[in-house]
């Protein structure tokens, strides 16, 4: 990873935007989705892509978000606007200081969002 590349998750539409926190040892690598606020009614993205290094080693990884499938029947929209948004979620923990510790898995991961109500869950 470099200072300013988050690895791809697939999940957004479009590349979104890139920042960078810390430029020497341990930082985050973030790239921020809004299409869904800047192509209204189009289909689109809202959510962020995280990666956070020691600098040494990657940590921690995270997208989190959602898919807006967009309008293509208003009457529908209207009548069921979760219909066209999807979560999208992933997490990964690695922890390499645990790699050579018999009976612990250093790394955990996660792809079911910690959320429940009416939205489905996007599968990227």
């Amino acid at each position: 990873m470099t200072d300013t590349e988050v690895p791809d998750s697939g999940c957004f539409a479009g590349e979104g935007r890139a920042f960078s926190i810390g430029t020497e040892g341990p930082r985050i690598a973030m790239r921020l989705h809004l299409s869904v606020l800047t192509d209204l009614g189009e289909p689109g993205s809202f959510g962020v892509e995280l990666a956070g290094s020691t600098g040494q080693f990657d940590v921690v990884h995270l997208v989190a978000g959602v898919q807006f499938a967009g309008v293509e029947d208003a009457d529908r929209f209207l009548r069921d606007p979760f219909q066209a948004f999807d979560l999208v979620y992933t997490y990964e923990l690695r922890l390499p200081m645990l790699a050579d510790t018999p009976g612990v898995d250093p790394v955990h991961t996660e792809d079911e969002p910690p959320v429940d109500g009416p939205v489905g869950v996007a599968d990227c």
